[in-house]
């Protein structure tokens, strides 16, 4: 189990016997890794900030280079969606749980089933690459990020990378779920619109007001 987890759930069982602390070390940003320049922290910034840090730490896992050829489209494609009050949170959803791959990744070259793991996470980022490009070309980009229910493909990609995250660290996907709240709440502080309403554990995004067809 990488470090950061070990930290995070030492973090977690202490908060229940005494008063919590402002923020748990394993989830504050260090300087070094904030990102450049005077960008506002918006959903689409916070995503593609993940993206890139996690390109960094894969850059020393010899075979994680195929990892990188599949985040370079995902940056693109993110580049190119446009920052608007519904997307917001769904944004915010899939670069924390990338926030939590970092870790992971650049713990792998020492994971005899890294090749794997490594392989598994290529493969759904080049489906969430394909899902964002075929709805941004069909106009349907509240669809992929509407999670009134469970089918949509926001609420498919967030499950399978949490399933990816527990095999990778050998924790639930309860516990993962949990750690992918305390990133939400603590690095990526954002006023998100009131049309949304965070949802429960799962990770679920309620639209009270989505667009229409």
């Amino acid at each position: 189990m990488p470090s950061f987890f070990r930290r995070l759930s030492s973090f977690r069982k202490n908060r229940r016997r005494s008063p919590p602390p402002s923020v748990p070390d394993a989830t504050v940003k260090n300087d070094e890794e904030k990102p450049s320049g005077k960008a506002p922290a918006t959903g689409q910034n916070v995503l593609k900030f993940a993206l890139q840090t996690l390109s960094i730490a894969s850059a020393n896992v010899p075979f994680a280079s195929v990892l990188n050829a599949a985040i370079e489209p995902l940056l693109a494609v993110t580049d190119r969606i446009e920052q608007i009050s519904f997307n917001t949170q769904g944004l915010v959803e899939l670069a924390a749980r990338i926030e939590l791959l970092k870790p992971i990744v650049s713990e792998m070259g020492e994971n005899p089933r890294g090749e794997k793991i490594i392989d598994g996470l290529q493969r759904e980022f080049q489906s969430i690459t394909n899902d964002l490009e075929e709805a941004k070309l069909r106009g349907k980009l509240h669809r992929f990020f509407n999670s009134v229910d469970n089918t949509s493909s926001l609420q498919k990609h967030n499950a399978i990378l949490a399933q990816l995250i527990a095999d990778a660290t050998l924790l639930t996907v309860h516990e993962v779920l949990q750690s992918v709240r305390d990133i939400e709440r603590t690095k990526f502080q954002l006023d998100v619109s009131s049309t949304f309403e965070l949802g429960d554990i799962t990770g679920e995004t309620t639209v009270t007001d989505p667009p229409g067809p």
